[in-house]
C-alpha cells in the first residue's frame, strides 16, 4: 500500500516564519520529494492561501499537488475523490469551514 501521511488544517498564521515551518514539516511528513499532496480548500478554491501552498509544494518538488473542488459532504464521498484521497501521502485542508465536510 501507500505511505499514509499527515492531514493538516492550515489557517491564518501570525508568526512571521510560521508558514515556512508548517510547510516544511508537512513536506517532510508527507514524503518529501515523492509526496502526493491533496489540498482541500474549505473556503473558495481560488483563495490566495491555496495558491501559496500549492506553489510552495511545487517549488519543493513534490511528486504531485492536486487542489480538490469539494462543494459538500455528498461530493466528498464520490468514488473518484476517494481514490485520489487514498493514494495521497498528505492532505492539507485550508482555512474556511471544514465542518461542511462532516
Amino acid at each position: 500500500g501507500f505511505t499514509r501521511g499527515p492531514i493538516i488544517f492550515m489557517g491564518p498564521l501570525t508568526e512571521p516564519l510560521g508558514f515556512e515551518r508548517m510547510m516544511q514539516s508537512f513536506w517532510d511528513e508527507a514524503g518529501g520529494y515523492g509526496a502526493r499532496i491533496l489540498i482541500a480548500p474549505t473556503a473558495a478554491p481560488d483563495d490566495p492561501l491555496v495558491e501559496r501552498c500549492r506553489r510552495w509544494l511545487l517549488d519543493a518538488e513534490v511528486e504531485s499537488v492536486d487542489v480538490l473542488s469539494i462543494a459538500d459532504r455528498r461530493m466528498a464521498f464520490a468514488s473518484e475523490l476517494i481514490t485520489r484521497i487514498e493514494s495521497a501521502t498528505g492532505v492539507m485542508i485550508t482555512d474556511g469551514n471544514p465542518l461542511r465536510f462532516v
